[in-house]
């Protein structure tokens, strides 16, 4: 039933926000919005047998949160603050949400905006990620330049933005927490990906979690993904929202 749901979700027509202008800021919850003008790109990469085989994709034009959602933006919409690294700030990432803690607070921000949020598809989240560059990481070569990781002694979230952004000026898509997305996990042999718009709500339980938290390590590169189930909150683990645009 849920995926009939997120199917009517996903191809739901909206009205495009200030004629498709670059970002925007949301009044209900205070999120900013980046446009991403629509393209195709090849999706996958060959260093991890998971993000194997390469095949392209091309997703439509679509807004995408500029940083990933905070403590004060959830807390706004929910009234509560699940997080574990409160003591980080309001500007940090939210984190020990689930996927299905995420699906209530879009519930309650489409009510009260009269909008259509909802989590990126993963091919959007990629796309979205790579930025139209061509680099290992969302927005260089060099994670120095775009993450803060391997703090092993300080294993934490960051306040958002506070590296380089990407070609899209989206930040925080290699690092901080891992982001929730709206498909099913599966490998992508079995998921057979439409060319156009491929979004996976087949057989299977986890969900997709794209990017990395970092906190142990030097991040593995923009086609790093695994599976979550929708039930468990990671402190690790956060999200941003997806605007579509048709």
């Amino acid at each position: 039933m849920i995926n009939k749901i997120l199917l009517i979700t996903l191809f739901f027509p909206i009205v495009a926000i200030a004629a498709q202008s670059g970002s925007f800021r949301d009044k209900t919850s205070d999120i900013e919005f980046i446009f991403v003008k629509g393209g195709c790109y090849m999706m996958g990469g060959t260093s991890m047998s998971y993000s194997e085989p390469v095949h392209e994709v091309c997703v439509d034009s679509f807004y995408i949160s500029k940083y990933e959602t905070t403590q004060k933006q959830w807390e706004k919409i929910m009234g509560n603050n699940p997080s574990y690294y409160k003591a980080c700030g309001p500007d940090c990432p939210v984190e020990s949400v689930s996927w299905y803690d995420v699906q209530d607070y879009i519930k309650k921000l489409n009510g009260l905006s009269k909008k259509n949020y909802r989590l990126p598809t993963e091919a959007e989240w990629e796309y979205a990620a790579r930025g139209g560059e061509n680099y290992k990481y969302a927005g260089s070569d060099n994670p120095d330049e775009i993450a803060v990781y391997n703090e092993r002694q300080n294993a934490k979230t960051h306040k958002v933005g506070q590296k380089k952004p990407n070609g899209f000026g989206l930040y925080d898509m290699t690092c901080n927490v891992e982001e929730w997305t709206l498909d099913v996990y599966t490998d992508y042999s079995e998921a057979k990906h439409t060319k156009n718009n491929p979004v996976y709500l087949g057989k299977g339980f986890e969900r997709v979690v794209r990017d990395q938290n970092c906190y142990y390590g030097q991040p593995s590169g923009i086609t790093y993904r695994i599976g979550g189930t929708p039930i468990f909150k990671s402190y690790t683990r956060g999200f941003r929202l997806v605007l579509p645009i048709k």
